[in-house]
């Protein structure tokens, strides 16, 4: 699917490099070697849409392969979870390679696009092929771990993907836990905006923090730093915190450790974000990308606590779905200040103050109460499915003959 979708990419640019600006009608000229091909804006729109968003699903895909591992070593889940993330850090870094390869080899970007299509489909593709765990030895190995076996589900058509969304859903408005997750989902979008914003208006932000200092590169030189520290931060700093989290004797005393790592990440920011030193900015990048990758263990960390194993897959989308859909009112919210304000800084102190105040108070609120469940949920159909496996009327009777 990624390779597909850096395809459609690569063959969209390669045609669009023959734009011609002499069309009428408000269409496209594409020239193909031959005669020209007419495409509308709103049709090269699509197309692109088409060919990112099949980039992003694809390597959602990939990275969910980690998960295949979480029962092999379950000791090491939140390590696992971490080195996930830490791809995606790590593919920040990559239009910068891809930038230096073409300046280096002479080559198109649809070119460089397609090679790298190649490499994921051979490469990628292979390494997992090989070494990802089957759906049989992550069922069989969770049945070790858990001591309960897990429902031998496997998603056909969109029926089956209607069942596993609604589970989903079931799982996150469990009657046990359904006020305990909307506080999550609502502080995990609060987290998220700062990070967001640096990565995104990083070329106005930074013009506006040096007053316009050292030209109109300065914004760019901010926004490259934050490329190369989030590809650090994602190698060395998220791998650390997992082997810190897996220390830990409950999972749920590892992830108020990174709640706590949240709030300290979000004060620096609150505090230094508008000092015009390059030394200052970069400490405050470090501790954008630290909260950016802290955001995402606890998310993949907190569905595992609270998924059965045959659902951990789709919760996690959900949540993510869920608090990314959050963070996208507080995001509109943040251009409307800057559309008022004409600031770019104003915003960032505004939503890191807020995620600040928001995780101190998460920690506050689970410290004084257990809120983490010692066992994922497991939701009646799952517990009916299981023991019909089995030839049994009760989930006990099930684990007994497992």
């Amino acid at each position: 699917i990624l390779s597909v979708g850096f395809g459609i990419l690569a063959v969209l640019l390669r045609l669009l490099g023959g734009v011609d600006d002499h069309t009428t009608n408000n269409d496209v000229s594409i020239n193909g070697g031959g005669g020209g091909i007419m495409i509308k804006p709103s049709v090269e729109t699509i197309l692109f849409a088409m060919g990112v968003l099949t980039c992003d699903i694809g390597s959602f895909f990939v990275n969910v392969a980690f998960y295949g591992f979480l029962f092999h070593l379950p000791t090491k889940q939140a390590l696992i979870l971490a080195l996930s993330n830490s791809c995606f850090s790590c593919a920040s870094f990559l239009p910068i390679v891809v930038s230096g390869f073409m300046d280096v080899s002479g080559y198109t970007l649809p070119s460089v696009l397609l090679m790298y299509g190649v490499v994921i489909l051979i490469g990628s593709g292979g390494v997992c092929w090989v070494t990802v765990p089957s759906l049989e030895e992550y069922h069989s190995n969770a049945l070790v771990v858990l001591g309960l076996p897990i429902p031998r589900r496997t998603v056909k058509g969109w029926e089956g993907m209607k069942k596993q969304l609604l589970g989903a859903k079931k799982v996150l408005t469990h009657p046990d836990h359904a006020m305990f997750h909307k506080i999550s989902m609502v502080v995990l979008a609060m987290g998220w905006v700062p990070a967001f914003v640096y990565m995104s208006m990083a070329d106005p932000l930074g013009q506006e923090i040096f007053g316009g200092e050292g030209g109109g590169g300065i914004g760019l030189s901010l926004g490259v730093s934050f490329l190369k520290i989030n590809t650090l931060v994602g190698l060395l700093v998220g791998p650390a915190c997992g082997l810190l989290v897996d220390k830990f004797q409950h999972p749920s005393d590892g992830l108020i450790e990174i709640c706590m790592l949240m709030t300290v990440s979000l004060a620096v920011v609150t505090l230094l974000c508008g000092v015009a030193s390059w030394m200052v900015q970069i400490v405050v990048l470090i501790f954008v990308c630290i909260s950016q990758t802290m955001q995402l263990l606890f998310a993949m960390r907190y569905a595992v606590l609270f998924s059965y194993p045959n659902r951990v897959g789709v919760v996690t989308g959900a949540l993510i779905f869920v608090f990314g859909t959050l963070s996208l009112v507080l995001i509109l919210l943040v251009s409307l200040i800057i559309v008022i304000t004409k600031s770019y800084l104003l915003p960032v102190r505004i939503v890191s103050t807020i995620g600040m105040m928001a995780w101190a108070a998460y920690v506050v609120y689970i410290k004084r109460e257990e809120r983490f469940p010692a066992s994922p949920t497991l939701l009646p159909e799952d517990e009916i499915e299981i023991a019909k496996n089995f030839g049994v009327s009760t989930i006990e009777d099930a684990a007994y003959v497992a």
